[in-house]
């Protein structure tokens, strides 16, 4: 019951080296990449620089080490998982700069107070790109220390990415910002499945996405990109599974994970190739290009489906729709939006000080 990424999204997406973003871009070896998450394991192939010093903190959850890949890992060939989902491996922007930040531990979960501190850091860095696929249930804007870090970021010119959370496709189960990036789930066109027959003979073959919905005003997600079964690296030092009975834990340099956060770094690349394009622009012009030139079908030129109740997906669903890299390049237009626009949109709200 498995699926693929870095071996068929950068495909699937369009990008390739004849022509459109990668070559316009570069591969974004000027735009720098921060990703806040549970940080990586440098020795891995698609990681390695042999120059580096001593590494202090690992990744010890394998999340970070996935996430990553997907962003900026460079070209490795004859990987799988196990046998699924062959080929070669490689980021969206392969040649971006990277900075990493740790903030979740294997116990999970991460203090508010570690994530303003790490995406100060980040902005301390020079980061043109934050990545975080970090939420906080129920947060209201001015409450959510993602939002609040995320409009300090705007305000210092970089583009925050964030994943809209795997809690379902109720109402208002994400809680986000109108200045960020938020990006939800689409499968895409190749799926590696395991077949589980049970004693009656019945076959079941089951998938799932979670796709964000609105809040307060605002529409979210801005727009999906793929998000399931997604083949990346992994943590050696985690085990990736367990069989048997005996409960055998299988270890592997790669995994194949679903959610919201595999979404968000795909996204977090294209504004990074965006951003190496066109230097110039803006968090918000870079948003709007990626949102003005979506594609609303499917790979079949058909509407894109909600898959959890099989009918068309709508802007609650999938925003404006599935991201187009290579159009993004020269939309044609952008809006652009400063930092006092944002500001009285949250002052139309009528917040008191309490």
């Amino acid at each position: 019951m498995l699926h693929v990424d870095t071996t068929r999204t950068i495909d699937f997406l369009s990008l390739n080296k004849a022509g459109g973003l990668w070559p316009a871009s570069n591969y974004g070896p000027d735009a720098i990449i921060g990703v806040i998450d549970s940080r990586m394991w440098p020795e891995i192939a698609s990681f390695r620089d042999d120059r580096m010093g001593e590494i202090p903190r690992r990744d010890e959850t394998g999340h970070g080490t996935h996430t990553t890949s997907i962003a900026t890992g460079n070209y490795v060939r004859g990987v799988s998982y196990f046998g699924y989902a062959k080929g070669t491996t490689r980021g969206v922007a392969p040649c971006a700069r990277l900075v990493v930040c740790k903030l979740t531990w294997s116990r999970g979960g991460s203090l508010t107070s570690n994530v303003i501190v790490g995406m100060d850091q980040a902005l301390a860095d020079g980061d043109d790109i934050i990545s975080i696929s970090i939420g906080f249930r129920g947060a209201l804007p001015y409450e959510d220390p993602v939002s609040i870090a995320s409009f300090a970021a705007m305000e210092k010119g970089a583009l925050v990415s964030s994943s809209t959370g795997n809690r379902g496709s109720d109402l208002m189960t994400v809680a986000r910002n109108p200045w960020s990036l938020t990006v939800g789930a689409i499968t895409i066109d190749r799926q590696l499945a395991g077949t589980l027959t049970l004693g009656n003979g019945k076959t079941i073959i089951r998938w799932s996405l979670f796709p964000g919905r609105n809040y307060r005003g605002i529409l979210k997600p801005d727009v999906v990109a793929p998000g399931s079964q997604v083949l990346a690296l992994w943590s050696p030092k985690v085990a990736t599974d367990c069989v048997g009975r005996n409960n055998l834990f299988l270890s592997s340099n790669y995994n194949i994970l679903s959610g919201t956060s595999m979404t968000c770094l795909h996204a977090s690349r294209v504004a990074a190739l965006l951003k190496g394009a066109h230097t110039d622009w803006s968090p918000t012009a870079i948003r709007s290009a990626m949102m003005i030139t979506v594609n609303p079908l499917d790979n079949t030129n058909n509407p894109i489906l909600d898959v959890e109740f099989s009918r068309p997906a709508t802007g609650l669903d999938m925003g404006v729709g599935q991201i187009n890299l290579n159009k993004a390049l020269n939309p044609g237009l952008i809006y652009d939006v400063g930092v006092q626009e944002y500001v009285n949109y949250i002052c139309s709200f009528n917040f008191t000080r309490e």
